[in-house]
Protein backbone atom coordinates (compact mmCIF):
# COMPACT_ATOMS: atom_id res chain seq x y z
CA UNK A 1 0.00 0.00 0.00
CA UNK A 2 1.29 3.85 -0.61
CA UNK A 3 0.54 6.94 0.49
CA UNK A 4 -2.03 8.64 -1.95
CA UNK A 5 -1.63 11.92 0.13
CA UNK A 6 0.60 12.91 2.86
CA UNK A 7 -0.01 12.38 6.47
CA UNK A 8 -0.64 15.55 7.57
CA UNK A 9 -2.94 16.28 4.88
CA UNK A 10 -6.37 17.74 6.45
CA UNK A 11 -9.07 16.33 4.70
CA UNK A 12 -12.84 15.71 6.50
CA UNK A 13 -12.88 14.75 9.87
CA UNK A 14 -15.08 11.81 9.17
CA UNK A 15 -13.95 9.20 10.21
CA UNK A 16 -16.35 6.26 10.68
CA UNK A 17 -14.56 3.94 8.21
CA UNK A 18 -11.85 3.08 10.21
CA UNK A 19 -9.94 -0.66 10.20
CA UNK A 20 -6.60 -1.94 11.31
CA UNK A 21 -4.75 -4.49 8.76
CA UNK A 22 -1.56 -6.49 9.84
CA UNK A 23 1.28 -5.24 8.21
CA UNK A 24 3.28 -7.04 5.46
CA UNK A 25 7.03 -6.46 3.51
CA UNK A 26 5.29 -4.81 0.55
CA UNK A 27 4.10 -2.05 3.53
CA UNK A 28 7.75 -1.47 4.14
CA UNK A 29 8.36 2.04 2.09
CA UNK A 30 4.77 2.88 3.70
CA UNK A 31 5.85 1.83 7.48
CA UNK A 32 9.26 3.66 7.01
CA UNK A 33 7.84 6.73 6.02
CA UNK A 34 6.02 6.93 8.80
CA UNK A 35 8.76 5.77 11.14
CA UNK A 36 10.82 9.02 9.70
CA UNK A 37 7.96 11.38 11.14
CA UNK A 38 7.78 9.36 14.28
CA UNK A 39 11.46 10.04 14.82
CA UNK A 40 10.83 13.78 14.10
CA UNK A 41 7.78 14.12 16.36
CA UNK A 42 9.51 12.06 19.38
CA UNK A 43 12.31 14.55 18.49
CA UNK A 44 14.87 11.15 18.81
CA UNK A 45 18.29 10.90 18.18
CA UNK A 46 18.05 8.84 16.09
CA UNK A 47 20.02 9.26 13.35
CA UNK A 48 19.30 6.59 10.85
CA UNK A 49 19.29 7.42 6.98
CA UNK A 50 16.45 6.33 4.26
CA UNK A 51 18.10 3.68 3.54
CA UNK A 52 18.86 2.14 6.86
CA UNK A 53 15.87 2.84 8.29
CA UNK A 54 13.68 0.90 5.30
CA UNK A 55 16.84 -2.05 6.02
CA UNK A 56 15.38 -1.72 10.03
CA UNK A 57 11.83 -1.99 9.12
CA UNK A 58 12.18 -4.97 6.82
CA UNK A 59 14.25 -6.60 9.51
CA UNK A 60 11.65 -5.84 12.22
CA UNK A 61 8.32 -7.51 9.89
CA UNK A 62 10.74 -10.36 8.71
CA UNK A 63 11.92 -10.98 12.39
CA UNK A 64 9.73 -11.47 15.78
CA UNK A 65 7.75 -7.84 15.23
CA UNK A 66 4.43 -7.63 14.02
CA UNK A 67 3.07 -3.94 12.56
CA UNK A 68 -0.35 -2.96 12.65
CA UNK A 69 -1.59 -0.40 9.96
CA UNK A 70 -4.29 1.76 10.84
CA UNK A 71 -6.57 3.00 8.24
CA UNK A 72 -9.35 5.81 8.00
CA UNK A 73 -11.23 6.15 4.72
CA UNK A 74 -9.26 3.30 3.35
CA UNK A 75 -6.07 5.54 3.76
CA UNK A 76 -2.92 4.99 5.98
CA UNK A 77 -3.27 6.93 9.26
CA UNK A 78 -0.99 5.34 11.11
CA UNK A 79 0.45 2.49 12.61
CA UNK A 80 1.85 0.14 15.71
CA UNK A 81 5.06 -2.29 15.90
CA UNK A 82 4.56 -4.75 18.22
CA UNK A 83 6.79 -7.74 19.62
CA UNK A 84 5.21 -10.62 21.63
CA UNK A 85 8.01 -11.56 24.83
CA UNK A 86 6.34 -13.99 25.85
CA UNK A 87 3.75 -12.94 28.80
CA UNK A 88 4.21 -9.18 27.64
CA UNK A 89 3.65 -7.63 24.80
CA UNK A 90 6.25 -4.59 23.48
CA UNK A 91 4.83 -1.41 21.47
CA UNK A 92 7.98 -0.58 19.88
CA UNK A 93 6.48 2.13 17.77
CA UNK A 94 2.81 3.72 17.94
CA UNK A 95 2.26 6.34 15.32
CA UNK A 96 -1.33 8.60 14.57
CA UNK A 97 -0.44 10.88 11.66
CA UNK A 98 -0.27 14.44 12.46
CA UNK A 99 -3.53 15.41 10.37
CA UNK A 100 -5.33 12.73 12.30
CA UNK A 101 -4.57 13.48 15.72
CA UNK A 102 -6.85 14.56 18.27
CA UNK A 103 -9.62 13.15 17.17
CA UNK A 104 -10.10 10.22 19.48
CA UNK A 105 -8.15 7.58 16.65
CA UNK A 106 -5.06 7.13 19.10
CA UNK A 107 -7.20 5.97 21.80
CA UNK A 108 -9.73 4.16 18.75
CA UNK A 109 -6.28 2.35 17.55
CA UNK A 110 -5.20 1.43 20.97
CA UNK A 111 -8.43 -0.23 21.88
CA UNK A 112 -8.55 -2.20 19.01
CA UNK A 113 -5.16 -3.35 19.69
CA UNK A 114 -6.38 -3.95 23.25
CA UNK A 115 -9.29 -6.15 22.02
CA UNK A 116 -7.51 -7.83 19.38
CA UNK A 117 -4.16 -8.41 20.89
CA UNK A 118 -3.38 -7.27 24.10
CA UNK A 119 -5.77 -9.32 25.97
CA UNK A 120 -3.77 -12.08 25.31
CA UNK A 121 -1.10 -10.72 27.88
CA UNK A 122 0.04 -9.90 31.32
CA UNK A 123 1.48 -6.94 30.67
CA UNK A 124 2.14 -4.10 27.92
CA UNK A 125 4.66 -1.80 27.65
CA UNK A 126 6.04 0.93 25.87
CA UNK A 127 9.38 3.38 26.31
CA UNK A 128 8.67 6.77 25.32
CA UNK A 129 11.14 9.62 25.41
CA UNK A 130 11.12 11.85 28.33
CA UNK A 131 10.99 14.83 25.72
CA UNK A 132 7.89 14.01 24.23
CA UNK A 133 5.49 14.88 26.13
CA UNK A 134 2.80 14.86 24.34
CA UNK A 135 3.38 10.80 24.14
CA UNK A 136 3.99 10.64 27.38
CA UNK A 137 0.70 12.56 28.46
CA UNK A 138 -1.05 10.26 25.76
CA UNK A 139 -0.20 6.41 27.51
CA UNK A 140 -0.66 8.28 30.99
CA UNK A 141 -4.05 9.02 30.10
CA UNK A 142 -4.65 5.45 28.56
CA UNK A 143 -4.14 3.95 31.77
CA UNK A 144 0.13 3.39 31.03
CA UNK A 145 2.08 4.07 34.53
CA UNK A 146 5.76 5.29 34.88
CA UNK A 147 7.75 2.36 35.82
CA UNK A 148 11.60 3.61 35.60
CA UNK A 149 13.77 6.22 34.73
CA UNK A 150 16.88 5.57 32.07
CA UNK A 151 19.70 8.23 32.21
CA UNK A 152 22.18 8.70 29.69
CA UNK A 153 25.08 10.79 29.70
CA UNK A 154 27.12 10.87 26.11
CA UNK A 155 31.15 10.73 26.56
Amino acid sequence: MTLTRPLNYNKSMDYRDRSVRLASLSDVPLLTEMNKLLIEDERSPNTLNDKQLQYRMRSFLEGRYQGWILLVNREAAGYSLTIDQNTELYVRHFFIGRAYRRQGLGRWFLDWLNDNLFYRYQKVSVDVLSQNGQAVRFWRSVGFLDQYIHLEKKL
